[in-house]
């Protein structure tokens, strides 16, 4: 069973800055269990916003010895069809549709494993790959794979669900993502997650890396235009390309 998250890393000053807010559903077929989650409210927050400013009950240090993991490249894809990721992507959202999600999933398996399987990490959408992939020399795809790690370790305890965080709206996790991102002053301390996360708003500053973010259901098309549709390739991701009937 597979749970799939968007990882959404949008640090944009003025958007609606809330990272890890989750709205689960799910969506169950033969094989997989979607957690689908509103692709609006995964988003970091800006490193400068306010954030808890003491630890919260369910968030825990990084272990001693925590080390994140190389970044790895993942495989892109022609399986899909432009009509095909129409239908992948009801699989996620707070707006999700379980009944077009699960048909898409029998009809187009190989559709199905690049988008919900292949370019998945983590329980995120795997914009770590991609960035490897447009450029391999990058640290930025190091920084997302070492952020979502971090985030992973300090805030796995705590709670998704919207309402639960400390504004009565968001959730206990985000509460958790945006202290364990929070950059110092010369009077508190940086979150423990805040080296990598810095340098990964440096990489979501730079136009050749913005298909590998997603902060809405386009740009979600966007990214697996590139993985599953055009073989690891954006160049060409913000096309939706000649109508095709991949979908009856």
């Amino acid at each position: 069973m597979h749970g799939v998250r968007i990882l959404l890393v949008s640090l944009l000053l003025g958007c609606d800055g809330r990272f890890g807010q989750r709205v689960e559903r799910t969506v169950e077929d033969a094989s997989v269990a979607t957690d689908a989650f509103a692709v609006d409210s995964f988003v970091p927050s800006p490193l400068d916003t306010a954030a808890p400013p003491t630890r919260l009950s369910c968030d825990i240090p990084v272990p001693d010895g925590f080390r994140c993991q190389p970044a790895v490249g993942r495989p892109g894809s022609a399986a899909c069809t432009e009509a095909m990721l129409a239908e992948f992507v009801t699989c996620f959202g707070v707006d999700f549709d379980s009944v077009r999600c699960t048909k898409a999933s029998a009809q187009f398996p190989e559709c199905k494993r690049c988008v919900l399987e292949t370019w998945i990490f983590e329980n995120q959408v795997n914009s770590g790959a991609c960035l490897l992939a447009i450029d391999p020399k990058s640290h930025c795809g190091q920084a997302w794979r070492c952020t979502t790690e971090c985030l992973n370790e300090v805030c796995a305890d705590c709670d998704t669900t919207p309402g639960s965080g400390t504004d009565a709206k968001t959730s206990e996790r985000d509460d958790c993502e945006r202290r364990a991102q929070i950059k110092g002053t010369s009077e508190t301390a940086s979150g423990p997650c805040a080296g990598p996360s810095l340098e990964l708003r440096a990489c979501r500053e730079e136009p050749r890396f913005a298909p590998c973010f997603v902060a809405s259901k386009e740009e979600l098309l966007r990214f697996y235009r590139g993985a599953c549709r055009d073989n690891g390739d954006w160049s060409g991701a913000t096309d939706a390309g000649a109508p095709d009937a991949g979908s009856d």
